[in-house]
């Protein structure tokens, strides 16, 4: 894997890592699933990758999360989304392609708009559906061998999306959300973190991502959250090292990826800054002045002023891809 020490060279993240590929071609399918273009959206990936955050960014909020552990319950949830006039969002809904009767229904709900009966029953979600599961949708063997025929039609109608599950691509994914893209701004409490709390995490992060229960950017931003609440005063430094321990649940002795390069307020920006919207989030272009942001003495991630005009040149690229 690359060894990246700028800003501008994370920033290439988006378009030679696989897990960010992945995750704007879930974007753009959502997408399609909102415009009307696709009645699904199928994707299936590791824990805390961003599949939830693009489905609400997508729909504006508008949708229903249910967990389908049965037939009654998935018909239920249809229902319910119908009622609300909100897109339903089937979360780790593994066992819909273990039971036939499941496979069918979901079928049935996703075919041709004027056939989406069952039992007499309507199962047209207008908003679109989207389901998500932590398993291969591109490997069968799991499957129940009843329901293949039914999967095989869902997935013609729409391709699913497997999102990789490999270690280091989602290290250097979660690590580039981080650099370029504001996952680090505040904690689970709101509260701004600070870039002595930032680069910490990303050394813990990085010297046990082989340890780590789950390698994700949702990892990162709780690792980061618990540290920053521990430098807040809220949170007693045994609290913080007891979660922090629980989180490593594997033994191993590979050589972890060098440390991400530490950001400095020379590198950063103030967080009042608003900028546009990348696949990352906002844009860490620098501004003009760099004055430290005193009231809050907390600063955002950009990019040196000496590779302004480099930087901006990358990103307009970024936008017209």
């Amino acid at each position: 894997m690359e060894h990246r020490t700028t800003m501008l060279e994370w920033l290439e993240v988006r378009k030679s890592n696989p897990i960010a590929e992945a995750m704007h071609m879930v974007e753009k399918l959502c997408q399609s699933v909102v415009l009307g273009q696709r009645s699904a959206a199928y994707f299936s990936g590791p824990p805390g990758i961003g599949k939830s955050y693009n489905i609400s960014r997508v729909t504006k909020k508008r949708f229903l999360t249910c967990n389908p552990t049965n037939y009654l319950s998935l018909l239920k949830s249809i229902e319910q989304a119908q009622i609300e006039g909100k897109a339903l969002f089937l979360d780790e809904a593994d066992v819909i392609f273990r039971s036939e009767r499941m496979a069918n229904v979901l079928k049935t709900a996703t075919g041709a708009r004027d056939l989406r009966y069952w039992d007499g029953e309507c199962v047209d979600v207008p908003g679109g559906i989207f389901v998500a599961t932590n398993q291969d949708l591109l490997d069968r063997t799991w499957m129940e061998r009843s329901a293949a025929g039914h999967c095989s039609a869902l997935f013609s109608r729409a391709s699913p999306i497997n999102i990789p599950h490999d270690l280091l691509q989602l290290w250097e994914y979660s690590i580039a959300l981080a650099q370029t893209g504001g996952l680090l701004r505040v904690d689970y409490c709101g509260m701004p973190i600070n870039l002595d709390t930032v680069n910490r995490a990303f050394d813990w992060f990085t010297v046990n991502v082989y340890r780590l229960d789950t390698v994700s950017p949702r990892t990162l931003h709780q690792i980061a959250s618990d540290m920053n609440q521990r430098r807040l005063g809220r949170m007693d430094t045994d609290l913080e090292n007891f979660y922090l321990k629980n989180r490593l649940t594997r033994e191993s002795d590979q050589t972890p990826p060098p440390t991400p390069f530490k950001i400095t307020p020379s590198e950063a920006r103030p967080a009042s800054k608003r900028l546009p919207k990348t696949v990352f989030g906002p844009v860490p272009a620098p501004p003009a002045t760099r004055k430290r942001n005193r009231k809050s003495d907390v600063y955002e991630i950009g990019v040196p002023a000496s590779n302004v005009i480099e930087f901006m040149k990358r990103w307009e690229e970024t936008m017209t891809d």
